[in-house]
């Protein structure tokens, strides 16, 4: 059985950071947040990984306040994403649709799709909400 250890993350995932602080966050922390998932995936870009679900549930905040990128589930090294059609994305989970590049969406075949620009959409998404 395979398995992945990471540290504790006490203060959990993206959304449950910005609704405890009931978004509270100083300007710079905001960026400081944006930096990390940025840089994150610029490393798996660079690999050449992408993340597939990036998500505000699938970022977490580590004791230090930074992001570290999670559920690597969807990931593929820049490849066929999956070979089934976008139906297998949208039943992983129910709010990540919010964040699916529409191409991901409508697409009956997501392995020609542009990987990387999908991550990136998804990353536009993120910043909305970490900026708002």
């Amino acid at each position: 059985m395979d398995c992945l250890v990471s540290p504790w993350m006490p203060n959990g995932t993206l959304l449950a950071y910005l609704e405890s602080r009931h978004n509270n966050l100083k300007d710079l922390e905001r960026s400081r947040l944006l930096e990390d998932v940025s840089a994150g995936l610029r490393y798996l870009h660079s690999v050449p990984v992408m993340h597939g679900d990036l998500t505000g549930a699938n970022i977490l905040i580590d004791k230090g306040g930074n992001a570290r990128l999670i559920d690597f589930g969807l990931s593929c090294f820049i490849r066929p994403l999956l070979s089934q059609s976008h139906l297998a994305i949208t039943s992983v989970h129910p709010g990540a649709i919010r964040y699916a590049a529409p191409e991901l969406v409508t697409s009956d075949d997501v392995c020609d799709l542009p990987m990387e620009k999908v991550d990136v959409y998804s990353f536009g998404c993120v910043m909305l909400q970490v900026r708002c």
